[in-house]
């Protein structure tokens, strides 16, 4: 156990897919997923489509394709009275839908009505490679990318590659950690978000992709034939001092916890860890707290507020507290409305780690990365340092196999940290979690590098508390 303290000097300060689901996540949910989640939405009545607005001409039937995804949204959204009246939202856009495709579209367009730019809806295309991102295989260029700037990542802007596949054909052609990408296809990054960005940059198998990219301050472009490539969503390796080391680029993929328990366990013999969920955006609900089960005995992992199904005029939501136990996770839940209580357990992974250890977060530690710090930070079992972390306390329901081949995504529910702490909502609510030693890294400081200042303390850090055992 650590005695928390701080350094009041500066103090030291992602990569990203969907969550409970980056960022995704939009953070794998991009936003955050429930433990029910993906779901399918494939055996849902089809909505009632006499509720058609006055203004309304004859001409212009409602679609149900967009009614379907529109009526979903409504009654999982959080807070459904951000999308306005129920019966304009429905029928806006009847006159401009003519196919699936613009039903698609036009949902789209609608559940962005809410401001919140996690709901989403997806078209076939994107639901495919969104499913496929979660098995960590993926059609690009192989390299894993973070955002400019990091406190920032879901702001449009240039992004940096944090990691390079082996024998990917991003390493063919030389591309390196540290460069940083300005122009996909001649189209400034200015203009996309992260998520619009890795969107580009992915696409069919043997179609080309060029990019811009500034290495040195010297801008060059690169082009380069997609393929089939496997993410690995962790590096590990042995630092001075005995310290084993495993920084985690995301939470996306489902076999996240058990990748980081590999790495763990190849370095058992380390005297203390290292765990770097810097720039992290997030991923799967589950794997966040699922993960903090490595490092924890017993204890409360997490507190959430989910919005059920149920009608958008009178919405219901159900509290769920996550308790860690020697044996399992116990999941007790309430329904705020009528105070109905039940609970059910999920399997846990068991505690490996019972030597020191740091997390070291920063502005770009998001989503299931909060949940994890939080549930640590909590414990006092491991010591959380680096910066204030980004601050997504919500989550993403998300519905698969929609019409179309469409996928639905809509924030469901808020995450607490086990003292009740909301890290905000990702957008003008950004609270975040403190850490218990704050370390500013200098501007411009690559991670890894004999500049990351937060990297360096946490060496020095451990390795003068180990000399003391």
């Amino acid at each position: 156990m650590f005695e928390q303290s701080r350094i009041d000097d500066n103090s030291i300060p992602k990569t990203n897919l969907i969550e409970r689901g980056i960022n995704s996540a939009p953070e794998h949910k991009s936003a955050l997923q429930r433990p029910s989640l993906p779901q399918t939405d494939q055996n849902l009545p089809l909505p009632d489509l006499t509720l058609i607005s006055d203004a309304q001409p004859a001409t212009c039937p409602p679609s149900p394709v967009y009614n379907r995804l529109i009526d979903r949204a409504l009654r999982r959204m959080y807070d459904p009275a951000s999308l306005g009246n129920v019966d304009v939202i429905r029928n806006k856009y009847n006159c401009q839908i003519k196919n699936v495709d613009d039903a698609i579209k036009y949902a789209d367009e609608a559940v962005h009505e809410s401001g919140d730019h996690y709901n989403d809806v997806l078209p076939p295309k994107e639901a495919t490679a969104q499913k496929e991102a979660w098995k960590g295989e993926i059609t690009g260029i192989g390299v894993t990318l973070g955002k400019l700037p990091e406190e920032n990542p879901t702001e449009k802007g240039p992004v940096r590659v944090e990691s390079v596949v082996a024998g990917a054909p991003a390493e063919k052609h030389d591309l390196r950690k540290g460069d940083i990408i300005t122009h996909v296809d001649g189209e400034s990054l200015d203009l996309f978000t992260y998520d619009e960005t890795v969107g580009k940059i992915r696409g069919p198998v043997d179609k080309t992709v060029t990019i811009t990219l500034t290495r040195d301050g010297k801008p060059q472009d690169v082009t380069l034939e997609r393929a089939p490539v496997e993410i690995a969503n962790l590096e590990e390796r042995r630092l001075d001092g005995n310290i084993g080391y495993v920084r985690l680029y995301n939470f996306t993929q489902e076999d996240t916890v058990e990748d980081v328990k590999k790495a763990l366990e190849k370095h058992k013999d380390a005297d203390s860890y290292i765990i770097d969920l810097r720039n992290n955006p997030g991923g799967i609900f589950q794997n966040g707290y699922k993960l903090a089960a490595l490092f924890l005995d017993s204890g409360t992992l997490l507190k959430t507020r989910e919005r059920t199904d149920s009608d958008p005029s009178q919405p219901t939501y159900l509290t769920e507290t996550y308790k860690l136990t020697d044996k399992e996770i116990v999941v007790e839940s309430e329904d705020e409305t009528s105070h109905d209580k039940d609970s059910y357990t999920e399997k846990r992974e068991p505690d490996i780690i019972n030597k020191p250890f740091i997390v070291l977060v920063n502005g770009g530690s998001a989503s299931s990365s909060e949940i994890f710090i939080g549930a640590i930070k909590a414990s006092k079992e491991g010591l959380i340092m680096g910066s204030k972390t980004y601050g997504k306390g919500i989550g993403q329901s998300i519905f698969t196999n929609m019409p179309g081949g469409s996928s639905l995504q809509v924030t469901a529910f808020r995450i607490f940290t086990p003292d009740g702490h909301w890290a905000g909502d990702a957008q003008k609510n950004r609270i975040g979690i403190t850490p218990d030693m704050v370390i500013d890294n200098p501007d411009g400081a690559t991670l890894g590098s004999a500049d990351d200042k937060q990297l360096e303390e946490a060496k020095k850090y451990l390795h003068a508390l180990t000399m003391k055992q």
